[in-house]
């Protein structure tokens, strides 16, 4: 079966939407951004990058992005905020009051 060579326009699209290196992210605007595993940044690191990617503009500060190009930055922009709200909000609030006693009541009588 012989090959067929497919031009496609969209091509220099995907590749631009693609991480490169090392997790490095080039946007549609040239700046570049370092995409780290979110699961193993702590909380400050998380919060630095998300001001890297807004320190792009790349979305202009809307609540999309407007280049297709750039889907691969906000879907990541997405999970660091997700991650941050996950990791760094919720699971350090204090429990109310009324919560601790209650738990501190179950311990003692457990005991």
């Amino acid at each position: 079966m012989p090959f067929r060579i497919v031009r496609s326009p969209l091509l220099p699209l995907c590749l631009l939407a693609t991480p490169l290196g090392a997790g490095e992210f080039v946007t549609s605007k040239g700046e570049t951004v370092t995409m780290h595993r979110v699961e193993t940044m702590t909380c400050e690191q998380i919060e630095t990058s998300l001001a890297e990617i807004d320190s792009t503009r790349y979305r202009e500060n809307a609540p999309t992005n407007h280049d297709p190009a750039d889907d691969s930055l906000f879907a990541y922009e997405q999970d660091l905020a997700h991650a941050l709200f996950r990791l760094c909000v919720i699971a350090r609030r204090p429990l109310p009051e009324t919560e601790t006693a209650t738990a501190a009541e179950a311990q003692a009588s457990n005991r």
